[in-house]
């Protein structure tokens, strides 16, 4: 979606909020039990049928897509393909870039351990993710959320390493997790946005710092050009901490609870 700010924010949190779940889950929150529900169910399942089968698609923008009881429509759908033919399957997994892991050392001297995700991470997430706070959870994941269960950790652990990688920053014992940031690139990998959470007892460390900091020199050398974060206004420490890194924001015109918190590399630091 590239319609703006704006957009991009309401993208952000639909995306966040249900690109973890299961079908029946999906058809849940699209639209309940109702024809509806299960028809929009039906379009992402289609849409990425096609993305599977036709690698050179790189995206597709539905808009409007026009849900009800008597069927769907879609208005507009300008589809963007590469510019020279893809060979290799899009499902393809990228191996995971171990150079990636890091022993760190805050500002506030603090020694932690930094390492990609991996896929059997799933109950150390879940055991992270007990000991954030309920405000927290509500500004990673841009909605209220009581608990963090399977559909959401395995949106975070099984990831491709190409379009979307989490980061898992450990104490020193490397046994618990601290933080976590995840990492999710357009198709042309030129722009990405960021989500960054810390566990309670561990801010005021240095540790969002350290991690938010390896996370932008892997997007440097991946050449992505772009990065966002999405924030509430009232995450007021995230957004002064984004700033103090370089990073600009401004408000959601249509939105004043959300900021858009945005990065742009020098062309020399993306290449």
């Amino acid at each position: 979606m590239r319609s703006g700010s704006s957009q991009r924010a309401r993208d952000s949190m639909t995306i966040r909020n249900l690109s973890a779940l299961s079908r029946p889950a999906s058809v849940a929150s699209i639209g309940g039990s109702s024809p509806a529900g299960s028809i929009g169910a039906d379009v992402l399942d289609a849409v990425s049928a096609m993305c599977v089968a036709l690698p050179d698609v790189l995206e597709v923008d539905i808009n409007p897509l026009i849900v009800d009881q008597h069927g769907v429509v879609a208005l507009d759908a300008p589809v963007a393909v590469a510019a020279s033919a893809v060979t290799q399957p899009g499902l393809v997994p990228a191996p995971m870039p171990l150079h990636w892991s890091a022993d760190l050392e805050t500002r506030s001297g603090l020694r932690i351990f930094v390492r990609p995700v991996r896929a059997d991470d799933e109950a150390l997430l879940a055991e992270f993710f007990e000991h954030v706070t309920p405000d927290d959870l509500r500004y990673r994941f841009l909605s209220s959320v009581d608990h963090v269960g399977h559909d959401r950790l395995a949106m975070m652990t099984r990831v491709d390493y190409l379009r979307t990688i989490s980061f898992l920053a450990f104490d020193q014992t490397r046994t618990s997790v601290i933080a976590t940031a995840m990492l999710a690139t357009d198709p042309d990998r030129t722009h990405a946005e960021v989500a960054l959470v810390t566990r309670a007892d561990m801010k005021g460390r240095g540790v969002s710092w350290s991690l938010f900091d390896h996370v932008l020199r892997y997007a440097r050398a991946e050449r992505i050009g772009t990065v966002e974060a999405i924030e509430y206004a009232d995450h007021e420490a995230a957004i002064r901490m984004e700033r103090e890194m370089g990073f600009v924001a401004e408000a959601d015109a249509d939105d004043p609870s959300m900021r858009i918190v945005r990065r742009v590399f020098p062309v020399e630091d993306a290449v």
